[in-house]
């Protein structure tokens, strides 16, 4: 990956990111992205698959600054451990991007109470969490961007993919990215 690539687009030298879902998927591509217009990233994901340090190792081979943090999003202190070691490490925070989340679709009528809710506690609760988390420290250094992804499935629904839980959790992060924005916009 070429370090230089995204700072063509956007310099984000001396910024300091987290990402949830830094392990894999669409939190490590962003994760590198960071890091190739110049932040620092703090990883964090729950993988035990060697994803996360597979991240952190590709930042640091491209000749960035990250470490890894292993925790659950649907646990607050793990993401306020995660936080309080970026303000140890890097002193700031300045973007957050919040991409940890699974699927496994399964239709509604064959799914029990307990698949619905882990998709619910990572999907939307574990968003909170982390907007929750990251802002506390955004606040002490002066404001910062959090950036939740969601889904199309947030506002559509496929025909054929049965995943009632995914879909609702989905949209309740683009309706949460929505309050939160409203509410915590005069904060900068």
């Amino acid at each position: 990956m070429d370090k230089h690539f995204s700072q063509r687009l956007f310099d984000l030298s001396d910024r300091v990111a987290f990402v949830t879902g830094a392990g894999s998927g669409i939190g490590q591509m962003i994760a590198y992205g960071f890091a190739s217009a110049g932040a620092k990233v703090a990883c964090f994901d729950l993988r035990e698959d060697g994803g996360l340090l597979e991240t952190v190792n590709t930042i640091q081979e491209m000749g960035g600054s990250a470490f890894a943090y292993t925790g659950d999003v649907r646990d607050i202190a793990h993401l306020r451990a995660a936080i309080a070691e970026v303000k140890t490490q890097f002193g700031r925070l300045d973007v957050a991007l919040n991409a940890a989340g699974i699927a496994n679709a399964n239709p509604a009528l064959e799914m029990e109470p307990d698949q619905w809710q882990r998709v619910i506690d990572i999907n939307l609760t574990g968003v909170w969490n982390s907007c929750k988390a990251e802002a506390e420290l955004m606040l002490e250094s002066g404001g910062g961007s959090i950036i939740n992804i969601a889904s199309m499935s947030g506002v559509i629904v496929n025909r054929g993919l049965e995943q009632a839980h995914y879909n609702c959790s989905k949209a309740g992060v683009i309706h949460l990215s929505k309050s939160l924005a409203m509410e915590w916009a005069e904060k900068n």
